[in-house]
């Protein structure tokens, strides 16, 4: 079997510059030039590839188990600008702070892939492992401050509960497995046309899996772990928290809730309740927050 690796130009580049800013972070210089200057170069070439791609069609991969589309392309196009944002302007603070270590670079490009594999995935397996290589760079990230107790208290928080949401997403998917005999998005949109809405074994898998990244995406009343998580981490992580992971799972929060037909009359009612439901949670974020 034949495969066009050509719409997946940009994560090859991504991760190539992964490996080269991995070497880069080794030499021993007095500066860290060498790593974030790699990490620069990658996550522009990495945007630019993405943007001439934009205007393709979507292009199913690995038995439809990803999806390049343009909405994947330019996600990845804004993870890359604000990882850029994040390179150039933290040089300061992390040199002032004593944290300027080449490991920041190779750990924010990490971090960057796992966000846009989770946001072009199609499958649960697929998203579960993005979803893991987007938070184990976040959690190490968060106590980047070694000396410091309360970076330190918050990565051991934003560990054990994001262990436990990535526990409760397996669930939610186990559950929905069990209910359409498929872990594929489209296999399970395709099985919403013929099936009832009135399913429990999918509702409740399907609720499982929105609070995980509710829970990923800080909105009430999953937030509580986020203002220790965000004093703790240096400033810099606390934005990387703040829009590279939170806007990678709110893209993928809007394809759960589409992951039915909920224009079919059998799910009429759990769309309304669905809706009602997030709507609530928008507000409690605003107003909580």
């Amino acid at each position: 079997m034949n495969l066009n690796l050509a719409p997946l130009t940009p994560w090859i580049v991504l991760s190539c510059g992964i490996l080269f800013t991995l070497v880069a972070s080794v030499v021993r210089v007095e500066t860290k030039r060498p790593a974030q200057i790699s990490a620069l170069i990658t996550l522009l070439a990495t945007m630019v590839s993405a943007l001439l791609g934009v205007s393709d069609q979507p292009t199913a991969l690995f038995q439809g188990a990803v999806e390049v589309s343009s909405l994947s392309l330019a996600a990845l196009a804004l993870l890359c600008g604000l990882g850029t944002l994040f390179i150039v302007g933290a040089s300061g603070y992390l040199t002032r702070e004593k944290l300027h270590i080449s490991d920041y670079y190779h750990l924010l490009l990490i971090l960057i892939l796992g966000a846009s594999v989770l946001v072009c995935s199609k499958d649960f397996v697929v998203s579960f492992i993005a979803l893991e290589v987007m938070s184990l760079p976040a959690y190490t990230l968060t106590g980047f401050r070694r000396n410091d107790s309360r970076s330190n208290e918050a990565a051991l928080k934003y560990f054990i509960l994001g262990g436990a949401i990535g526990a409760v997403f397996l669930l939610g998917t186990s559950f929905i497995f069990g209910a359409t005999g498929s872990t594929n998005f489209s296999a399970i949109f395709e099985w919403s046309k013929t099936a009832g809405g009135s399913d429990l074994l999918f509702r409740f898998g399907h609720a499982l899996v929105l609070i995980a990244f509710l829970f990923k995406a800080a909105a009430a009343p999953f937030h509580f772990w986020k203002p220790d998580v965000y004093e703790g981490a240096p400033v810099p992580v606390t934005g990387i928290m703040a829009t590279i992971v939170t806007s990678s799972a709110f893209l993928f929060l809007v394809r759960m809730v589409h992951l039915v037909d909920l224009s079919q009359a059998d799910w009429a009612q759990y769309a309304e309740i669905l809706k009602g439901l997030i709507r609530v949670s928008a507000a409690a974020s605003l107003i909580v927050g």
